[in-house]
């Protein structure tokens, strides 16, 4: 089927098998093949940059003594600085900190064999350039033809990368007083914009093509504090694993700098058309026409190579996006099909869970039922609510008269008749949620005359998915059956039959803690390896703090200009400030206030373009 979560399975398949066909190749060179310092190459002629076509991007290392790197792209025929972030060390102390001494060791052993030329990967200019990429592909599973270092060489010890991800968050540093120049205080676009071009160029031009950035920047430029940070972190962590339904593997994003996580598309099942997709729902369409932003661009293919961590969980977190992005169909059976789920078959074999009650939190006219049923190995388990609309003195809306459901067997008069459901599904990287009709059909968001977000500070309506991740933050929530004990209580008003079916599908009261310790066990697990914590959900968390009212300091912030000079420059546009003008005496906005006024900031500010 076109739109299931096999086509990405696939996908993903083929992807692999032409990386392996690739490194064939590239191992019939030697070593995995010999680089240059010609990051990409373009086609046309260019005298003045010599022998390197128009397009071409070089890196080159700064004076002696000095940390960082530039980058020049050749345009026009001659090459033209883009990114110069060659500057002196601090000076601090080391304060028992992993330096190079440390590291080199390592490379020298495991690494340079291969990466002698032109790169040497055991001198500190390169290692530090180059950590993050190399140290990923350090931690691939053995049998991924990225890994490093190649069979038959040896892997790296788990002492040896555990220093090598220290000597990073010690600061990459040479010797003391020497770090690896990473921006502090306030990120501009411009220091954002290095960073990147800088971790970009390092890459392969396969990996650069599917590389993308999330920034939390402009969460420092507000002065969020390390606990909010490492709230973000988490909600970038749970955002991109939740979308992976091709692999059976989590990955936690590291950081190229304190604010900045690259991630690789293909990690998490998606491609350069998934990324075009995200990109297009952005609704603040921040995109950059600097020099480095269209460097950016033309290394990675993509028109918005990186965007703001919040505005990326957003968009991912809204249908239909969420459900394009997982290939989720547009109808209930084809989607059960795919997550190994036959209702019928379980109905009839007793192998499905049913706990009733008339006390959900969010049901408006309670009688709510969840089942519970098998599904395939990458799809464990699936629970499907059963939620009535208003009960109007219908008899079979009322749940606790008529208990089953259509194909359950028995005497075929005790149907539940529903009007919405929520379906919950483990996956690889945690619950996947899709929202249905009572005729099998997607739904975006849920009716509000059937269920109400209780807990949103923003809207009561439940959209999908954002909404279901923050009332199942730690998983699936508990439900105490109330059938069960009614059906025995008042048996002699129920057919023999059905009382026979009730009893098996809706379980004693130990049989339902088991199950729901259990299957939150696994998801509980896939949250620890990404280190998250259960109690707060992270991607509402920040969502939250995206959607609610907006000062002039975190508008400014997001824009990457510091709040003093975004005052001044609001001042000088005339439409923009009887749009906002309230922000220059105190006042807030909302976010869909500042979505609307954005394209007249750009050009009145001309915010995200090269100063002349």
């Amino acid at each position: 089927m076109p739109d299931s979560f096999d086509k990405k399975f696939y996908l993903a398949s083929a992807l692999i098998l032409l990386s392996v066909l690739v490194t064939i190749l590239s191992m019939l060179r030697g070593c995995g093949g010999s680089k240059t310092t010609v990051i990409n190459e373009g086609s046309s002629p260019a005298a003045q940059c010599g022998e390197s076509p128009d397009g071409t991007v070089r890196e080159l290392e700064c004076p002696e003594g000095e940390l960082g790197n530039v980058v020049d792209l050749c345009r026009n025929g001659t090459w033209k600085t883009v990114s110069d972030s060659c500057k002196e060390p601090p000076v601090d102390t080391c304060d028992d900190q992993v330096l190079f001494a440390e590291i080199k060791p390592i490379l020298t052993e495991h690494c340079l064999g291969c990466h002698f030329t032109p790169d040497k990967y055991d001198s500190y200019g390169v290692a530090r350039r180059k950590l993050s990429g190399f140290l990923g592909r350090i931690k691939l599973p053995v049998d991924n033809p990225e890994r490093m270092p190649k069979d038959p060489n040896p892997p790296l010890s788990n002492r040896d990368i555990d220093a090598l991800e220290k000597w990073r968050e010690d600061g990459s540093k040479d010797g003391c007083g020497d770090s690896n120049g990473k921006e502090t205080g306030f990120y501009k676009l411009d220091s954002l914009e290095t960073v990147i071009l800088g971790d970009l160029s390092s890459l392969s031009s396969e990996d650069r093509v599917n590389a993308r950035y999330l920034v939390t920047s402009h969460k420092v430029n507000h002065g969020d504090t390390e606990e909010d940070l490492a709230i973000f972190r988490q909600a970038i962590d749970k955002n991109l694993n939740a979308l992976n339904v091709s692999s059976e593997q989590t990955f936690q994003t590291q950081p190229i700098e304190k604010t900045i996580y690259r991630l690789d598309l293909r990690a998490y099942g998606l491609d350069q058309n998934d990324w075009r997709l995200i990109e297009d729902a952005d609704p603040f369409d921040l995109e950059s026409f600097t020099d480095k932003g269209e460097t950016l661009k033309f290394l990675s293919g993509a028109r918005k190579p990186w965007i703001h961590f919040d505005t990326f969980g957003e968009v991912v977190g809204s249908a239909p996006v969420y459900y394009d992005l997982l290939g989720i169909p547009s109808q209930l059976n084809v989607y059960l099909d795919a997550v190994g789920v036959d209702i019928i078959v379980q109905l009839q074999a007793f192998t499905a869970f049913f706990l009733g009650a008339n006390g959900s939190e969010i049901s408006l006219n309670k009688n709510r039922l969840i089942a519970r049923f098998e599904g395939n190995d990458r799809f464990p388990f699936t629970w499907i609510t059963f939620d009535p609309i208003d009960l109007a003195g219908v008899a079979e809306r009322n749940l606790f008269e008529f208990p089953l459901l259509a194909g359950a067997g028995g005497t075929g008069t005790r149907a539940f008749e529903f009007a919405a459901s929520e379906v919950i599904t483990l996956g690889p990287g945690g619950l996947i949620f899709s929202l249905w009709n009572s005729d099998g059909r997607r739904q975006d968001a849920a009716p509000l005359n059937v269920v109400v977000d209780t807990r949103s500070p923003l809207d009561p309506e439940i959209q999908n998915p954002i909404d279901c991740n923050r009332c199942h933050a730690a998983g699936l929530i508990p439900m105490a059956d109330q059938i069960r004990g009614h059906v025995e209580a008042n048996a002699s008003e129920f057919d023999s039959i059905d009382v026979d079916i009730i009893l098996e599908l809706y379980r004693p009261a130990g049989s339902n803690t088991a199950i729901f310790q259990a299957d939150n066990g696994q998801y509980g697990q896939i949250m620890n390896r990404l280190g998250v914590d259960l109690a707060l959900d992270p991607i509402t968390f920040a969502n939250d703090r995206l959607s609610l009212d907006w000062d002039l300091s975190e508008v400014a912030a997001f824009v990457l200009i510091p709040t003093e000079d975004f005052r001044i420059l609001l001042g000088r546009s005339s439409v923009a400030r009887a749009q906002i003008g309230q922000l220059l005496t105190g006042g807030t906005i909302t976010k869909n206030q500042f979505i609307q006024v954005l394209p007249d900031l750009k050009k009145d500010l001309s915010l995200f373009k090269e100063k002349l």
